[in-house]
């Protein structure tokens, strides 16, 4: 991956807002929440669920952390952007089931 130019409003992800899908990971039902990208590279997420991303905008890496509704455990996330895309794909453990985190504009 190649790390964004330096400056204030390079992006990593070629978007600026967009929602974000927890499904699997024993949960109940999927959790969809809305989430914009700043200038800066950093998550402002909308929702109940506690869901904070953090980007290290060098590698592309993400993580995070949501509170799963069903073990009211504050639980990992771990995700990686796609370079050239507008989309990052990652995952989260449930108490026996993996889940996936998506982000879409």
């Amino acid at each position: 991956m190649l790390a964004p130019a330096v400056g204030p409003t390079n992006r990593v992800l070629e978007l600026t807002n967009g929602t974000v899908t927890l499904t699997g990971g024993n949960l109940a039902m999927g959790i969809t929440n809305t989430v914009v990208l700043t200038n800066n590279n950093v998550f402002v997420i909308t929702g109940t669920n506690g869901l904070k991303l953090t980007l290290t905008p060098g590698s592309g890496l993400i993580s995070g952390s949501f509170t799963h509704p069903q073990s009211k455990v504050v639980t990992s996330i771990k995700a990686v952007v796609q370079q050239g895309q507008t989309n990052l794909h990652g995952f989260f453990l449930g108490t026996n089931l993996s889940g996936q985190i998506v982000l879409k504009p």
